[in-house]
């Protein structure tokens, strides 16, 4: 096992273990994770994607792959970092963290965010998988998700101007981002129901969508044969098992939490079910890449739990959702595979 992984593990185990016992938030703790975690990244060796992005962050050019909003804003920082691919890479990654401090902070209804915050919560977001996984290899869809989830907020809010130009902006950014609007849509609609009822409804929801992709779409890559389940990644039921076991027992333990008692909150849990089921049937049909796709809008909503465990240290069943997460997070087998240079 790499050095950088090492790090990655330990961190996690010693942040949850502090937040399961002592429910305190040191400042000094935290800003030395971030540096470990952010020097872990740094000696690692760079993913292929990440290598991609890269390239591409040099010299922005119309893409048919990637959306012309990704495009756009990426020609802008390039021309602002004179053409320095690294600097406009670090520059979206701290606008992307920046935009989960804004989306947290209107889904909590924060009067203020002070710099107390802004580390606890940059922490939470450099511990995260939404975060690793999103810096390294799909760097357009966790993106696009950040701006999604604040126009989604912005609805909230009562502010629909802001809100539907995030939403329009994300779609153009990533082709996944109006299948992610739908579901949310959709969770919406079925809130009445309760967690397996609305499960079974996306579970068809996405058997239906799987099936009707065959038929209007055969040539689809992401269900071709070449992103089947292989030898190189961890199989999709393997993931899908874990990330089952992870929601189910966070779900138990923030049941009993205040944060169960927010409506927001409370449907932030809910759409978790809703994600994961309307993925499941890619697992049943054996397509693991796109399982991946479609299942990484899970990881930022357990982010947003995981930034409620590091705020809320007084809610000990919070603290102990919390906690889980990191534990299982520090030995993820994506995050190990990136660390150890294959693919997630």
């Amino acid at each position: 096992m790499s050095s950088a992984a090492e790090i990655w593990i330990y961190s996690h185990v010693m942040v949850a273990i502090l937040l399961l016992v002592t429910g305190k938030s040191s400042i000094f703790i935290n800003f030395m994770v971030i540096l470990a975690i952010l020097y872990s990244l740094i000696i690692k060796q760079p993913s292929y994607d990440l290598v991609h992005y890269l390239d591409f962050l040099a010299n922005p050019t119309e893409r048919e792959d990637f959306g012309i909003a990704f495009v756009e804003i990426s020609k802008a920082l390039n021309a602002l970092t004179g053409e320095q691919a690294i600097v406009t890479y670090g520059i979206l990654i701290l606008l992307s963290i920046f935009g989960i401090v804004r989306y947290y902070a209107e889904l909590s209804r924060l009067n203020s965010v002070t710099v107390r915050r802004y580390i606890e919560i940059s922490t939470a977001v450099l511990m995260s998988i939404f975060f690793f996984m999103g810096s390294q290899n799909v760097l357009r869809q966790y993106t696009a998700l950040i701006i999604l989830g604040l126009g989604f907020v912005s609805l909230l809010g009562g502010r629909k101007m802001f809100g539907l130009l995030f939403i329009a902006v994300s779609m153009f950014i990533h082709n996944s981002m109006p299948l992610v609007a739908l579901i949310i849509v959709g969770a919406w609609f079925t809130r009445s129901l309760n967690i397996i009822q609305t499960s079974f409804v996306h579970f068809i929801f996405g058997a239906i969508f799987i099936l009707l992709l065959r038929i209007i779409m055969p040539n689809l890559e992401y269900l071709s044969s070449e992103f089947a389940l292989g030898t190189e990644r961890s199989g999709a039921a393997l993931k899908s098992t874990l990330y089952l076991l992870i929601t189910a027992s966070t779900h138990f333990l923030l049941s009993r939490s205040v944060m169960y008692n927010e409506p927001r909150f409370k449907f932030i849990l809910f759409l978790r079910w809703c994600v994961l089921a309307f993925a499941l049937p890619a697992v049943i049909f054996g397509y693991q890449e796109f399982y991946s796709r479609l299942v990484f809008p899970l990881f930022f909503l357990d982010l947003t739990v995981l930034i409620g465990s590091f705020l809320r240290g007084s809610d000990k069943h919070q603290r102990a959702s919390g906690a889980l997460i990191l534990m299982a997070y520090s030995v993820a087998p994506n995050v190990i595979n990136v660390y150890a240079g294959s693919y997630a």
